[in-house]
């Protein structure tokens, strides 16, 4: 039977790695594997006698594998090496066997052995090749095959057992327990002894998983600007977990003699103080009904294990094909170039300071003769200068900016840039003398109203102007504090105007706190005098 599943073996692996050869970079792998579960030596006697019974308990077992596994779309192999290390116990029923007296033959009486909660416990390894093959089908996938190895002991079985030894004879009603002149009684068994198994074994094994790589996995890296579409992977990118439910069976009988289960039955007997000139014959006896323990080269002894298993592999990324050469493209033949129309000249000019011929950042506007309708309108970039989509012809040019005197005029267009000079307005200051504010304040004092009233008068008799309203102060107190003190009476003038029916647009006001005193803060006098607020002419009109 061996033989046929090693020729069998041999063509499935051969129709296997033909079908690989013909394909191309398939994906491979390096990985380690660990299991636990529920382990069974299944012992199964050849033949069991009166009243014996075999219990297979079982136990636990648990192994790791170090393997390869290829992947070519979806089919999977996987091959490598492991060990796997069980250890199970059995249990056995055996029925009572006689032997009789050989000094007491004429009165028929007999040994009587009995055992009670008879069990071998036996641990067992195996280190195997697997050879296994399955598919993986979007998250799960399976392997099914055969593991083949050597199996050998783990260590020394273990034999248990609880019995009674007592006399019998069909003469005499009932039995004769506990005759102190024979040196009968019960008695208890441990004993550790090797067990032998053949060393060849063959294992067939199946497992379901499912893959953990979507959970456990890190998320794939943004590709950044400039890097190629196919990047190389980091390591724990190359990292895969699987996650699957397995069960082996042994194909091939582990049993071999001398067995530990007949070696530990004698040494119970052995042990014992029984009668000399009879223990021969309670031998005998045993063997007759111990058949199974004797005659055991038939008897079958097959590993099993169910459980869980959980593997960690490494992925040899597949290297990226070099790229292909790009034919160069046949150069186009050069297009005739089409006829250009004649460029139009558009009204463009640079605005500039007339004292000192430097730009200035003014606003413009461009309107039709008659000054009814605004045809541009904008401010100048930083050169002065400004540009437009109007066609050459006659135009008002009206420019304006805070500090110099506003500027209209009728110009003819035909293809020069226009050249506009602004005047500054002269920069002079006005004092509103007998103005008064509460200390450190900013409320105008009702005294201040002659002021106020100079102010106003001013700015009626001139509505085109906007004046700038500056407040001073002391170098009393903090620099930040009378900075804000100084903004806060100027704004309390301009909001006085304001109330007045003075136009807002009209008016701006700032602070210079103590930083342009008219004189050396170098007394109260002097002091007093560097307290104030004054007013300047910004423009003349729009």
């Amino acid at each position: 039977m061996i033989v046929k599943m090693r020729k069998t073996l041999f063509i499935i692996l051969t129709m296997i790695a033909t079908t690989l050869v013909a394909q191309q970079k398939p994906t491979h792998y390096i990985g380690l594997s660990g299991e636990l579960g529920y382990a069974n030596m299944l012992y199964k006697p050849a033949e069991t006698g009166d009243g014996f019974k075999v219990r297979n308990a079982g136990g636990f077992g648990g192994g790791a594998t170090f393997f390869w596994q290829m992947k070519q779309r979806a089919f999977i192999m996987r091959s490598g090496l492991g060990f796997d290390m069980l250890s199970s116990k059995s249990k056995f029923d055996i029925a009572t066997a006689e032997a009789f007296v050989g000094q007491h033959a004429a009165t028929n009486m007999a040994y009587r052995y009995a055992t009670d909660k008879y069990s071998v416990k036996q641990p067992w390894g195996m280190f195997y090749v697997p050879i296994l093959f399955g598919a993986e089908f979007n998250q799960f996938f399976f392997l099914a095959g055969a593991k083949l190895g050597m199996g050998f002991p783990v260590g020394k079985s273990k034999t248990e057992a609880e019995g009674s030894i007592y006399a019998v004879d069909d003469d005499i009603i009932g039995d004769m327990r506990d005759m102190p002149n024979n040196g009968l009684g019960n008695f208890a068994l441990n004993s550790a002894g090797k067990l032998k198994y053949k060393p060849f074994n063959a294992t067939l094994s199946a497992e379901f998983g499912i893959n953990l790589d979507k959970w456990l996995m890190p998320k794939p890296q943004p590709r950044k600007g400039g890097q190629a579409k196919t990047r190389k992977k980091t390591f724990r990118e190359l990292l895969h977990y699987r996650a699957s439910i397995f069960v082996d069976y042994g194909l091939t009988n582990s049993y071999k003699e001398p067995s530990a289960y007949n070696e530990a039955f004698y040494h119970a007997d052995a042990n014992k103080s029984l009668m000399n000139s009879d223990l021969a014959s309670v031998n005998n006896a045993l063997t007759v009904n111990g058949d199974a323990f004797q005659n055991s080269s038939k008897s079958k002894l097959n590993n099993l294990m169910v459980g869980v298993k959980f593997a960690i592999m490494y992925e040899f990324e597949k290297p990226q094909p070099p790229a292909k050469p790009q034919p160069k493209p046949k150069p186009k033949p050069k297009p005739k170039p089409k006829p250009q129309p004649k460029p139009v000249p558009m009204l463009a000019g640079i605005i500039y300071d007339i004292d000192t011929n430097e730009p200035v950042p003014a606003n413009v506007q461009v309107q039709d003769q008659a000054g009814t309708k605004v045809l541009f309108e904008g401010d100048v970039d930083e050169a002065g200068e400004f540009t437009t989509k109007i066609k050459p012809g006659t135009y008002k040019i009206v420019a304006s900016l805070l500090g110099y005197q506003p500027y209209e005029q009728d110009m003819t267009f035909e293809k020069d840039q226009l050249q506009i000079g602004l005047k500054k307005i002269p920069e002079v200051r006005i004092v509103l003398d007998n103005l008064f504010f509460a200390t450190n304040e900013t409320t105008i004092l009702p005294e201040s109203e002659p002021a106020l009233n100079t102010l106003y008068e001013y700015l009626t008799k001139y509505p085109e102007r906007t004046i700038l309203i500056i407040g001073h102060t002391d170098n009393v107190g903090s620099l930040r504090a009378n900075q804000i003190l100084s903004e806060g009476r100027a704004n309390s003038v301009r909001q006085s105007m304001i109330d007045r029916g003075i136009a807002p647009e009209r008016m701006q006001a700032e602070g210079r706190g103590e930083l342009e005193p008219r004189v050396p803060n170098d007394s109260d006098e002097h002091r007093q005098m560097n307290r104030r607020v004054e007013f300047m002419v910004i423009s003349d009109g729009a």
